[in-house]
């Protein structure tokens, strides 16, 4: 075997999309390959075996923090259980310091036995997991949001200070949004709220019940409307769900994400028609501490 890791360039693009198409299908590192070799805060890496591109991966560094996250990782069928994806991972995190990372991250599905085992592999420790669901139009029939309760449009700061008082709502210190995840506090939820809007659940004795937040995507013309859904009351959560799903039929989205917290992720199964491959599945994230 006759491994070869580098830093990849603009001329790898074809041996990129050739990996790709047979990984995943319509999988987006090819649309994004070009504009990682024009960001400072992207380090693709590949692994060449006998000349052809075998397997790949990206660092990426959250800007203004010692947060990096490994992504994309990709290895074509032939090339799996001989470890390259070890041995791509193992070239992040030596790279990953010279970025000003100390903290990796790693997000997975729970389906995804041979990612997760990977991550434990390398060191990484699980940090959290939200249920994970997707559902597409036309979307299941719901009740109707009540007209008790009223969503509260909040800034960061204020979430901040939400989570402080009743840090069950989210149970955790990071929070996902979208297929990533940020820290539980104001420097976290204010990059978060660059493309998020938050909308807390208060009831009149001001205690926060849920949280749901929306951000929206379009790739190669399929809109996604991905949700972040907490809450700590079974009625409130089933109130958010019939909100959300009102606002996704009105919309032009082609299908719904959700990120559930814990208590979400058990309620959601008795309030909406599950598809089976989605019963009981979590989107999870691992953490790697580089620093010395």
């Amino acid at each position: 075997m006759n491994l070869h890791l580098r830093e990849l360039h603009l001329d790898d693009k074809p041996a990129v999309v050739e990996l790709c198409s047979k990984v995943w299908e319509n999988d987006y590192v090819p649309d994004r390959f070009v504009s990682w070799m024009e960001d400072p805060l992207w380090l693709p890496i590949g692994c060449y075996e006998d000349g052809a591109l075998v397997g790949i991966a990206a660092l990426q560094k959250v800007e203004g923090t010692d947060i990096g996250w490994v992504k994309a990782l990709r290895v074509n069928e032939e090339s799996r259980n001989r470890h390259i994806g070890s041995r791509i991972v193992e070239s992040m995190i030596e790279h990953a310091p010279n970025l000003g990372v100390r903290t990796l991250w790693y997000a997975t599905s729970s389906r995804n036995a041979s990612s997760m085992a990977l991550a434990e592999r390398m060191g990484f420790a699980l940090v959290n997991q939200v249920g994970y669901l997707r559902l597409y139009r036309p979307f299941p029939p719901h009740p109707k949001p009540s007209p008790n309760y009223h969503p509260l449009i909040i800034d960061a700061s204020r979430l901040a200070v939400i989570l402080s008082e009743t840090p069950e709502l989210v149970g955790a210190s990071t929070i996902p949004l979208a297929w990533e995840f940020d820290h539980v506090n104001p420097d976290g939820l204010a990059r978060l709220s660059k493309r998020a809007e938050f909308k807390a659940m208060i009831a009149e004795d001001g205690v926060t019940k849920g949280l749901y937040y929306r951000y929206d995507r379009e790739r190669r013309g399929i809109k996604t409307a991905a949700y972040g859904i907490f809450s700590n009351d079974r009625t409130v959560f089933v109130d958010m769900i019939a909100r959300i799903l009102d606002e996704i039929q009105d919309s032009d989205a082609d299908r719904a994400v959700f990120f559930l917290g814990r208590n979400a992720h058990e309620w959601i199964e008795y309030t909406l028609p599950i598809p089976e491959e989605y019963v009981g599945r979590k989107f999870i994230l691992y953490e790697l501490s580089l620093a010395s």
